[in-house]
């Protein structure tokens, strides 16, 4: 097997951990997450995952703006409960910067304002679904190849050789 046979393979098994962890309301967060695919340039290999966009700001959280309702008012539905870093997200948390969450033509809603106030709690999945494959499968896979792909080079390269008894 090679290296990038190999990656693709821990690719599949990575992807089946970040469906299992990620944040589950409709299924569509689990359903965007794929394996697109190893990619070699200049010997190095690249293992690329997707999902939709959100999916960094669940597993990451999003930081509130704290900026008060146009009223002056700050929501209190969540009152003193800030957002803060994971260290088990992938990224940093993001970071609010308008007064409402969602995109600027959507009616307002309450709760968009609270979110925007107070930001998302960050609900890490990538790291630890990647951890989880790496610490097991994964390493066998990727370690076995290595040694694969040794062999097949040494392979063609002994020549002459002599045993001695």
């Amino acid at each position: 097997m090679t290296i990038q046979e190999a990656l693709l393979r821990v690719g599949d098994k990575i992807v089946g951990q970040l469906k299992k962890l990620a944040p589950k309301r409709s299924g569509n967060l689990q359903n965007s997450i794929t394996n697109d695919g190893v990619t070699s340039d200049k010997g190095e290999n690249t293992l690329t995952i997707s999902m939709l966009r959100y999916g960094a700001y669940q597993d990451s959280g999003v930081q509130g703006s704290g900026q008060p309702f146009s009223n002056g008012r700050q929501p209190k539905s969540f009152a003193n409960k800030f957002t803060s870093a994971n260290a088990a997200s992938y990224l940093k948390p993001g970071k609010f910067k308008a007064k409402y969450a969602g995109v600027a033509n959507q009616k307002f809603e309450p709760w968009r304002a609270s979110v925007a106030y107070y930001g998302i709690r960050p609900q890490p999945f990538i790291n630890p679904g990647i951890n989880e494959v790496l610490k097991n499968e994964g390493r066998e896979l990727l370690t076995q190849a290595g040694v694969d792909e040794i062999i097949t080079q040494v392979e063609g390269t002994i020549k002459d050789v002599t045993l001695k008894a």
